[in-house]
C-alpha cells in the first residue's frame, strides 16, 4: 500500500471516532463519579492512595521534560517537551483533586491531561507523517483538547474529550504501524499505549479491585499504569536511534 494511502486510511479512522462520538445524545458525567473506592488517610492526607499515587505522574513528567531535549532535533522535542510538562500537571493538579474530590477541582485534572493527549498525538503525526503536518496539528489539538474540557466543565458533555482518549489508544496504534517513524524502537508506541488502555480498564474496575483484598484500587492503580505508560516513552525518547 503506498504511504499516501495509508495516511489516507489513517484520517478515515479518524473520522469514523469522530462519526462515532459526536453524533447522538451528550455523554454525560457518571453519577457518583466522585465517590471513589479507596478513601483511606495516611498522616493527614484524605485519599491518600489516590493523592500520594500522582506523584509517579510528577517523577516520569520532570524526567521526561529532560530527556525529550537530548538527542533529538528541536522540532520533534517540540510536542514531546509539552506533552510531559502537561504530565507533571496532570500528577500536581490530580492530586489536588483527589484531597477533595468535586467538579471543581477536577477541572484541574482533566485540563493538563486533555493537552498531554493532544500533544502525544501531535508528537505521533510529527514522528509518523511529517514534520510541516505534525507542527500544523500541534495548535489545532491543543485548542480542541481545551475546548473539549470547556465542553464537559460548562455543559456536561464528555464525547469531545473522550474522542480524545480513544484516537491516542485506538487510531496512534494503527498510525505507528502502517507509517513506521524515523527511530528504533518502534515498538514502545505500542506498548505505551497498551499499558494506558489497561489504565482505562483499571479506572473502570475501582471498587471491583479494591473489594478483591482492600489492597490498591483500581484507580491507584490506573495512576501507576499511566505513569508507567509515561516511563515507557521516556525511556524510548533515551534509548531510541535514528534509522539507518
Amino acid at each position: 500500500m503506498r504511504r499516501d494511502a495509508r495516511i489516507r486510511l489513517v484520517a478515515s479512522a479518524v473520522v469514523v471516532v469522530a462519526i462515532l462520538m459526536f453524533t447522538g445524545q451528550p455523554w454525560q458525567p457518571a453519577a457518583g463519579y466522585h465517590a471513589f473506592a479507596d478513601t483511606r488517610p495516611l498522616a493527614g492526607i484524605p485519599n491518600a492512595a489516590n493523592v500520594l499515587s500522582n506523584l509517579a505522574f510528577v517523577l516520569v513528567g520532570l524526567t521526561g521534560m529532560r530527556l525529550c531535549w537530548q538527542g533529538n532535533p528541536r522540532a520533534h522535542a517540540l510536542p514531546w517537551s509539552l506533552f510531559f510538562c502537561a504530565v507533571t500537571l496532570t500528577g500536581l493538579g490530580s492530586a489536588i483533586y483527589h484531597i477533595a474530590p468535586a467538579d471543581e477541582g477536577l477541572l484541574w485534572d482533566r485540563l493538563p491531561l486533555g493537552l498531554a493527549l493532544a500533544a502525544f498525538i501531535a508528537a505521533a503525526v510529527t514522528e509518523h507523517v511529517g514534520l510541516r503536518e505534525g507542527l500544523l496539528s500541534l495548535p489545532v489539538l491543543l485548542l480542541y483538547a481545551l475546548l473539549s474540557v470547556v465542553a464537559w466543565y460548562s455543559i456536561g458533555d464528555l464525547r469531545y474529550y473522550v474522542a480524545l482518549q480513544v484516537v491516542a489508544i485506538v487510531v496512534i496504534p494503527v498510525l505507528c504501524a502502517l507509517l513506521p517513524g524515523p527511530y528504533t524502537r518502534g515498538r514502545d508506541w505500542t506498548i505505551a499505549v497498551g499499558i494506558y488502555g489497561g489504565a482505562k480498564i483499571a479506572e473502570i474496575c475501582d471498587q471491583t479491585l479494591y473489594a478483591a483484598g482492600h489492597i490498591i484500587s483500581g484507580h491507584t492503580l490506573k495512576h501507576l499504569l499511566a505513569a508507567l505508560a509515561v516511563g515507557i516513552l521516556a525511556r524510548m525518547l533515551r534509548l531510541r536511534l535514528p534509522k539507518g
